[in-house]
């Protein structure tokens, strides 16, 4: 009787595993390892205000794993696909001067970040795996940045990472983790359930999240001011009445008369800095108490 032995046969491709026995291909995402101690990349910094944004070469100090090298314990290296940019990112810039110049000399910029996850480092387990299409938000502002080759985050403090939804694109994933998160923000602690609020600039990137979820929280009555192009925009996120602002000198006029109209209002959510709306408002707008809610804050 003749006896034959099969073997199986894997090769190891950017990341993964692929094992063919049997007849059958296996795939195994694995970490990505490296033949040197620094991980060289590129990415997009800047020095100072008066230093203009450009391409330099940055580094990432690895870990000796073997014969070969990997990222450090409770770290996840990330390679960027999508990075998204958002006016603190200006704001960052601008504010660029001495001293604060002394404690980054290669200032990154972006917050808003898609990518892989390429090496994950030992330690406790972090909820993700090598191949996972991640978006998320990269809270070091005066760090590094997101338009980048990589990131590496650090698995116990970095919590603003996800993985991708199945219903977006890797592309599309990278554009709302500041934003929502702001919107967010907004609402934190404010009860408006069955409650009548207006939304300043709801066709803003933050403004749709802030209607979206005043929805969803159950508001009873959104006002909203925007222009007639975003009219169905926005009455499909959830606005109840809508004023034009482009048909109005001062949106003072519309709004009072939806105060006379259904009442005043428990809760004004400012998506476009309306400081002047707000300063020249007196009683009888608002109902009482802290119900003024600045984006930029």
């Amino acid at each position: 009787m003749e006896h034959s032995t099969k073997t199986a046969s894997s090769v190891k491709i950017r990341g993964y595993k692929y094992t063919i026995s049997a007849g059958r291909v296996y795939l195994k995402s694995i970490n990505m390892t490296f033949t040197s101690e620094t991980l060289t990349y590129k990415a997009y910094t800047y020095s100072s205000k008066n230093d203009p944004i450009h391409v330099t070469n940055q580094h990432i100090l690895l870990v000796k794993k073997g014969d070969e090298y990997t990222v450090p314990s409770n770290k996840i290296l990330v390679k960027v696909d999508s990075a998204a940019l958002n006016p603190v990112d200006l704001m960052l810039y601008n504010s660029a001067i001495f001293p604060f110049t002394l404690m980054n000399s290669n200032q990154g910029i972006g917050r808003d970040y898609s990518g892989v996850v390429e090496a994950i480092g030992s330690g406790d387990d972090l909820g993700l795996k090598v191949g996972d299409k991640v978006c998320g938000l990269y809270l070091h502002p005066l760090g590094k940045g997101t338009v980048a080759e990589y990131i590496l985050l650090d698995g116990k403090t970095d919590v603003a990472v996800n993985v991708i939804p199945s219903n977006l694109s890797i592309t599309e994933a990278s554009s709302w983790p500041l934003v929502y998160g702001t919107a967010f923000a907004m609402h934190d602690g404010v009860a408006i359930k069955d409650k009548k609020v207006l939304v300043l600039g709801a066709a803003t990137s933050v403004g749709r999240y802030v209607v979206s979820l005043a929805k969803k929280y159950g508001a009873k009555e959104i006002v909203t001011t925007n222009s007639e192009r975003s009219l169905d925009l926005v009455a499909a996120l959830g606005s109840t009445s809508q004023i034009d602002y482009t048909k109005h000198k001062s949106i003072l006029t519309p709004v009072l008369e939806s105060v006379k109209d259904s009442g005043s209002f428990d809760a004004v959510f400012d998506c476009c800095g309306g400081e002047r709306f707000v300063s020249t408002s007196k009683g009888g707008y608002f109902s009482k108490g802290d119900v003024y809610f600045d984006c930029r804050r």
